[in-house]
């Protein structure tokens, strides 16, 4: 798979995740304010540290 489409799909489950995971806690009881900010900061952040770690780990190899 193309690395941008790797990319798009880890942005879109992570963002998919986040809702879920609002949705359960709003499910709950908890006070939830959804905002922008609170939908896309989360799996863009994590998104970024992800890159970092498979950059930093493929170091000195080849990736596929």
């Amino acid at each position: 798979m193309n690395k941008i489409l790797k990319s798009i799909l880890v942005f879109v489950f992570l963002f998919l995740m986040n809702i879920f995971i609002f949705g359960i806690l709003a499910t709950l009881g908890f006070q939830v304010t959804m905002s922008e900010n609170s939908y896309v900061v989360p799996p863009v952040f994590a998104f970024i540290v992800l890159y970092a770690i498979h950059k930093r780990s493929g170091e000195g190899k080849k990736s596929v």
